[in-house]
């Protein structure tokens, strides 16, 4: 129960706030300027109006006659059972909140023609349509070198004019506040062959202190390394839950050491930016470009891990603890820091339930030397929704990507019971109409700017036009801060402290605290990545935790850099920078 628990608050934390307006959508039913042109078009001469034709033209207009469509997508996590009992009961993966929301609008009923695991058996799926030569209508594919495959095959269409003639204003406006990057991404030989997920800037990584321990330990707030080193030793060594026992964890850590930057907690991206790397990214450096993970300023970051897990500052059994484990420690109560992004609250948010006197606060640390956190973006584009060549109504996808997520989201519309029931994050069928026809997700940028800032202003008591979801989290957070000023912590419930902490701590320290950020160059798959990145990965992710654990010394770093690149490192790079100058 406990996993369930865990995965349905990081759920609703990512959805609930994600999402808050630039500006009003275009409203629904009313003509864009292309159906406008479509139609006097088609009333020249007296001829009468094509009703298919101004259905495709029209953002949010509904087909003439039912539109059958088919769709390769991804299982849900959960079963179908879970909805027994509530009026979901008999909803499956083709007729449920979704599937009806998009065919009562738009006149148009979905058909699953195949369904799988997010992971390898979706890929795998997808590779045996390609082969076949036959892919549904609408399909999801989770990378760009088979995207590209579909593209060089002639199975995908062409969406360059229906994008243009069919997106809705807020939906293109989305896109825009990436300056088009995944569109940009989704385009080969000049041509819209994709539909692109977004991927939001999740701000810097914060290392997450049980606040409760450093003042009962009269710690300060950590400003260096060296008071980082400080706090965990304090953690470890000098009894900060009071039980009498040696028994509590310094810092919380993956034995995946690092990774994609924002995208999970207790990772250690921030130790090796801190010292100049940049790990595991393609990035330029004085001038060329080349992988940070084979750079000689990891060593620095390499030397502070392995020496903090030598003195015992963090989780001794970290090499050999999955995820769901090492996260335990913070909801158990256990740990006294972790480094995470400000969804880390998803779990720091649960340790009141074993403690109600336990509080977290994040902070933007460690530095380096010019007093700012360096990070380093991830790929603006996450997943592929690509449309079969031949498909009758390739503009379906675009009509339901504007129904998604600007209709339910930011039209006068967004507070009606449909639009409510369709977004909810808080109720257990978030599990399975999150992997609807729409498969991947959409949002501003600079999401978590707006969230906090309509948060904010929400609980100064102005006017908020915004997400729904975005005043549930401030009204959330407004109650465990009343909660806690009038001393009723064990009344706290879990969404109440999670907002607190995600939407008013979280919010505060990154809209205070300026970052240096690094723009990664190449998120793709070269040729010779196909058959060798692999093995450079598992070379590179054993190598760091011998490292860090003491099982190597720090110089056998050389060692791996030196293997690494004749083993086909050094092929991968020209042709990374061969795709880029492209």
């Amino acid at each position: 129960m406990k996993r369930k628990i865990i995965c349905f608050c990081m759920a609703a934390l990512l959805l609930a706030g994600c999402s808050t307006p630039a500006e009003p959508s275009s409203k629904a039913g009313e003509s864009s300027s292309s159906q406008a042109s479509s139609q006097a078009a088609g009333s020249q001469g007296g001829e009468e109006a094509d009703p298919w034709a101004e259905a495709a033209a029209d953002p949010w207009a509904a087909y003439p006659e039912l539109v059958v469509y088919t769709v390769g997508k991804q299982a849900p996590d959960a079963s179908y059972s879970v909805l027994d009992g509530t009026e979901y009961e008999g909803d499956d993966e083709a007729n449920n909140i979704r599937t009806r929301f998009y065919e009562k609008h738009l006149n148009a009923k979905m058909e699953v023609a195949f369904s799988a695991a997010a992971g390898e058996a979706y890929d795998q799926q997808v590779s045996m349509a390609i082969v076949s030569g036959e892919i549904p209508d609408i399909m999801m594919v989770t990378d760009r070198a088979t995207l590209v495959q579909l593209a060089e095959n002639d199975l995908i269409a062409d969406l360059t004019e229906v994008y243009d003639a069919t997106i809705s204003d807020v939906t293109r406006d989305i896109y825009e506040s990436y300056d088009n990057r995944p569109l940009k991404d989704a385009t080969i030989d000049g041509k819209l062959m994709a539909i692109p997920g977004t991927c939001i800037d999740t701000g810097a990584e914060m290392l997450w202190l049980r606040q409760d321990w450093m003042d009962k330990l009269s710690l300060s707030a950590p400003k260096t390394m060296e008071d980082v080193e400080k706090i965990l030793d304090a953690f470890v060594n000098q009894d900060p839950d009071g039980n009498g026992q040696n028994d509590t964890v310094g810092l919380a850590l993956s034995n995946s050491i690092y990774g994609k930057y924002g995208s999970t907690v207790l990772y250690a991206n921030n130790v090796f930016t801190a010292c100049g790397a940049v790990p595991g990214q393609w990035y330029e450096r004085d001038g060329e470009v080349v992988y940070g993970s084979v750079q000689p300023e990891m060593k620095e970051g390499l030397k502070i891990l392995a020496d903090w897990y030598e003195k015992g500052l963090i989780d001794p059994q970290m090499a050999v603890r999955n995820f769901d484990d090492s996260t335990a420690l913070l909801v158990n109560g256990q740990c006294g820091a972790a480094f995470g992004p400000w969804w880390l609250a998803n779990y720091a948010g649960q340790t009141h339930l074993v403690d109600a006197n336990a509080r977290w606060t994040p902070y933007v640390v460690p530095t380096g030397e010019d007093g700012k956190v360096t990070m380093f973006t991830n790929n603006p584009s996450e997943n592929y929704l690509v449309v079969r060549k031949g498909f009758e109504h390739p503009e379906l996808l675009i009509k339901m990507l504007n129904y998604t997520y600007d209709y339910t989201r930011f039209s006068e519309h967004k507070n009606e019971d449909e639009c409510l029931e369709f977004e909810n994050p808080y109720d257990s069928a978030i599990y399975l109409r999150s992997l609807g026809p729409i498969s991947v997700n959409l949002d501003y940028f600079d999401a978590i700017d707006r969230a906090y800032d309509d948060i904010t202003a929400h609980q100064a008591g102005e006017e908020v036009d915004t997400f729904p979801w975005v005043i549930q989290s401030a009204e959330l957070a407004g109650a465990a801060m009343e909660k806690l000023e009038s001393g009723q912590v064990a009344d706290i419930g879990i969404y109440e402290m999670i907002s607190y902490y995600g939407r008013c701590l979280a919010g505060q320290v990154l809209k205070e605290n300026p970052v240096n950020v690094v723009y990664p160059v190449f998120f793709g798959v070269t040729a010779s990545m196909q058959t060798k990145w692999e093995s450079l990965s598992k070379l590179e992710s054993e190598t760091m935790l011998k490292i860090i654990t003491g099982e190597q010394p720090l110089d056998y770093f050389d060692e791996f850099a030196s293997t690494w690149k004749s083993a086909g490192g050094d092929t991968i790079t020209q042709e990374v920078i061969e795709s880029i100058s492209e």
